[in-house]
């Protein structure tokens, strides 16, 4: 059930609270796609998807979750596909399973990070700063990845086919481009990319 009113209700107590730099950020699941247009207008992130964890199912759906919400990504509006599950993102058991490391692949790894930073989706990392592996949190150290989620422009999928998937977004002031391409199947693409301009 979506709560227009009470979203209406947050919203306009933060617009008069005095404080112009509150974010509101929902967190109600797999926000409905039919209300885009009002979930936009009265918070600027949500999820699009239900939590989120390290399997590679999970992943792959939100390829289809990002594309759907990617007509809204731009200044002060942020589709949100869920916390990082990266590092060691369970201890003593909690909050979902055994102590343990991230179950992705070092190559779901780098596909998680590569749409997630394409797609402008906050980057909330949901693993153990101080025990997680320097390599699992190479990306947040990243300037220049960190450049495409914090300031590209125009966002979008341009394909998802046959496995494969790709994602553009423009350089600010600029005729450049940054693109990210995913192979999401299991065999290695081998095939001649063919740039036009």
């Amino acid at each position: 059930m979506y709560h227009k009113g009470e979203l209406e209700l947050i919203h306009n107590a933060i617009f008069n609270c005095g404080r112009p730099k509150m974010v509101l950020s929902l967190s109600p699941g797999e926000a409905p796609l039919d209300h885009a247009r009002h979930i936009r207008e009265n918070a600027q992130t949500w999820h699009v998807s239900a939590d989120f964890w390290d399997n590679w199912e999970s992943l792959h759906h939100n390829f289809d979750l990002l594309n759907a919400w990617s007509p809204l990504i731009g200044p002060g509006s942020w589709p949100d596909a869920d916390m990082l599950p990266i590092g060691h993102i369970s201890m003593g058991g909690r909050p979902k399973g055994p102590d343990r490391q991230s179950k992705f692949t070092w190559p779901e790894h780098y596909t998680l990070m590569s749409l997630w930073l394409i797609a402008r989706s906050p980057l909330m990392i949901g693993g153990d700063l101080l025990t997680s592996s320097p390599e699992s949190l190479r990306f947040l150290k990243n300037r220049e990845v960190i450049e495409v989620n914090q300031n590209s422009e125009n966002n979008h999928q341009v394909f998802n086919h046959r496995n494969m998937a790709a994602w553009i977004a423009d350089v600010p002031s600029s005729k450049d481009k940054y693109i990210a391409l995913f192979n999401l199947g299991e065999q290695i693409v081998q095939d001649t990319l063919r740039v036009r301009r």
